[in-house]
């Protein structure tokens, strides 16, 4: 059950924390979120009072604008948000603070691409465009998605300023060989991320594997832009919390680099500090502890 603090008790816990960090930047799923995806009451308890300690909370996340502002409103957050893995940081309903999009010439690349996926997505601002395939996980993906738009041909879809393209292939290898079919040139500013849709509870057992092509960035480290340049706060004064591979160039540049139970290897390497699983709330538990900081045993 939530730990119950008196006024003020939580935060004279947290002072020693608050004493050393500004920020805390959070990744969404497998980390902060549960296993179903939601924020629990707990967590959003112990946000809260690193809002009320005066930590800037801010959400970092491979997921879109869209699908990244029911947490946020969820949260109760005033920070911007942090989408696409740093390709778009802004407030949301204001002029993006920084966008990234897809070089347009380079549609043709991708066009290629997906046309080796058995489905896929065009993904501009917070709505996902994508045709209608018969395969037999593509109903279940648009469900997952929020904000799809669904049109008849290829001819319909967005053709400029793609955030994102998002491929869906039937195994390991055929995401690799949609990958190698590109040019050098279009590997050289776009990046590919592979990844098991299995990691996801509604997908666990499939062999389904989704590739998300992106224009090559910093990544989330690109939120270090934003707190210097906006707040002020160097990136020796904050956290970043994560479990996957898009996590790192997060971890790495943050004064305290933390990972929770469930992350993958790659993950831990970056890291200074293991906390709990993300399905036992392991971020509520280490914020009621104080947020302690140590080595990774």
């Amino acid at each position: 059950p939530p730990v119950v603090f008196l006024p003020g008790t939580m935060i004279r816990a947290l002072q020693p924390s608050r004493d050393r960090f500004d920020a805390v930047l959070f990744d969404l799923d497998g980390t902060l979120l549960d296993r179903r995806g939601r924020v629990t009451a707990r967590t959003y308890s112990a946000l809260r009072r690193l809002v009320d300690a005066g930590l800037e909370v801010i959400l970092c996340t491979g997921r879109s604008v869209g699908g990244t502002l029911s947490v946020h409103r969820a949260l109760e957050l005033e920070t911007p948000l942090c989408c696409y893995n740093g390709s778009w940081i802004g407030h949301p309903g204001r002029r993006p603070w920084h966008v990234q999009a897809i070089p347009d010439p380079l549609l043709g690349e991708i066009e290629v691409t997906e046309s080796l996926s058995r489905f896929f997505f065009r993904h501009t601002g917070d709505r996902k465009h994508t045709v209608r395939r018969a395969h037999p996980q593509y109903d279940k993906v648009v469900t997952w998605y929020e904000n799809v738009v669904q049109v008849r041909d290829l001819s319909r879809l967005p053709r400029t300023r793609l955030m994102r393209v998002s491929c869906y292939f039937d195994g390991a290898d055929e995401s690799a060989a949609a990958w190698d079919a590109m040019s050098e040139d279009a590997h050289a500013v776009l990046t590919l991320q592979h990844s098991p849709m299995a990691i996801f509870p509604e997908f666990e057992g499939l062999d389904l594997y989704l590739g998300e092509i992106q224009p090559t960035t910093k990544g989330k480290a690109e939120i270090f832009d934003w707190l210097e340049a906006e707040r002020g706060i160097p990136a020796s004064r904050t956290i970043a919390v994560g479990d996957q591979r898009n996590d790192l160039s997060m971890l790495d540049a943050a004064g305290l680099a933390v990972v929770v139970e469930n992350a993958v290897e790659d993950a831990r390497r970056y890291a200074d500090l293991v906390i709990g699983h993300h399905d036992q709330e392991g971020v509520a538990r280490w914020i009621e502890a104080g947020m302690p900081t140590g080595e990774v045993s």
